[in-house]
């Protein structure tokens, strides 16, 4: 924990077809529920890694001002939003840089905009 009681985690072992490393958390773009593991996509890498944790567990050591849930399913990291659109029926969706599709946005917090 920091002082302001936020989470200190700066770090996430993850792991893909290929290798296991470490991926910095300042690098991590979105956090998607896999059952009870979590997909992370890398911003540097351009992949994503998965973590043997759940979106639950994995979220709790982030710091909640920067990742964002927006989702049941997915968490962002505010520092990667391009942009935040609705559809023709007024459901919200956030643009993330490194993603082709935008993300469904069910949970929209007061501080979700960019960066």
């Amino acid at each position: 924990m920091t002082d302001d009681g936020q989470p200190s985690t700066q770090r996430l072992y993850a792991h893909n077809d290929s290798c296991a490393m470490f991926v910095d958390v300042s690098d991590i773009v979105v956090l998607v529920a896999s059952k009870k593991y979590t997909s992370i996509l890398s911003n540097s890498r351009e992949q994503y890694f998965t973590v043997d944790h759940g979106l639950m567990d994995v979220h709790a050591t982030l710091n909640q001002d920067i990742f964002i849930r927006v989702h049941r399913s997915s968490v962002v990291n505010r520092r990667f939003i391009d942009g935040i659109t609705c559809d023709d029926e007024g459901r919200l969706f956030v643009l993330m840089r490194g993603m082709d599709r935008p993300l469904r946005v069910t949970q929209a917090p007061s501080n979700l905009r960019p960066m």
